[in-house]
């Protein structure tokens, strides 16, 4: 049930945010709730690491990065994937919106106690 209403929030803000980049109101960086999200749920429930291409604001470009995705939230009215960065080796958000593929990998990770 939480996941479904999590799902249903994502979607509609995915969609907001499309919506405003078609206006250019954003990088017109596209996440596909259709494939993305049920693709993100399952490497969470599985806990496989996952690559990600992600509009990376501050360097203005799509950057690729290996993450092991821990849970989705909703912080600040925006939603995000949170994981471990193997990057920076640190916990990071994601702001859906800008992830523009993910892709799971074969290898899997520890829970943590988050």
């Amino acid at each position: 049930e939480e996941i479904a209403r999590a799902k249903t929030r994502l979607e509609a803000s995915v969609d907001d945010a499309n919506r405003a980049a078609d206006k250019g109101k954003t990088p017109a960086v596209r996440f596909n709730t259709a494939l993305s999200l049920p693709t993100l749920e399952t490497a969470i429930r599985r806990r496989l690491t996952v690559q990600l291409e992600y509009y990376e604001e501050s360097k203005g470009s799509i950057v690729r990065q290996q993450v092991d995705p821990w849970r989705l939230e909703r912080r600040r009215g925006q939603e995000y994937l949170v994981g471990f960065s193997h990057a920076t080796l640190s916990e990071r958000p994601y702001l859906l919106a800008q992830i523009r593929s993910v892709t799971p990998t074969r290898e899997r990770f520890d829970p943590v106690s988050r």
